[in-house]
């Protein structure tokens, strides 16, 4: 019996609806880790493990790990995978060439993905604040 048989129907529906969340935002932000995801959208710990790993096996996501000196420090980050680009593509309501992401744009060195990921942590922080305060973060430009 799989895993989806054995849990209750409420929690299969909030993974469900967790999981194109969870596509697009990384879409969105070309890498984040179990931890980043967790705080863009607060679950249980289980609920969002459940999701990310769903979406690994279906093959939405593809998982990237990086060398950490601190055994603390997340050494899996999320990325999109091209069933993920399509998903996008059909949730968008736009053609698949005009998604922003390439199979070879998860292949970056660490200095780059550390970065990223930082520059992530200032993106949600002001995201969840914003939305605390009423407000939204309506555009955001990366770095070229």
């Amino acid at each position: 019996m799989n895993a989806s048989a054995r849990r209750p129907a409420t929690e299969t529906a909030a993974i469900d609806a967790l999981t194109g969340k969870i596509v697009h935002a990384v879409y969105s932000c070309r890498f984040l880790t179990t931890a980043q995801i967790a705080r863009l959208f607060p679950q249980d710990h289980d609920t969002t493990d459940d999701a990310v790993s769903l979406l690994v096996n279906a093959g939405y996501l593809t998982p990237i790990k990086r060398p950490t000196l601190d055994p603390y420090a997340p050494n899996i980050v999320y990325a999109l995978a091209q069933r993920g680009a399509s998903l996008v593509a059909d949730r968008l309501g736009i053609d698949r060439r005009h998604v922003k992401w390439r199979k070879y744009q998860n292949s970056v060195g660490l200095q780059f993905l550390d970065h990223r990921l930082a520059v992530n942590d200032v993106r949600i922080a002001l995201t969840m604040g914003l939305a605390r305060l009423g407000g939204s973060v309506e555009n955001w430009w990366y770095e070229f």
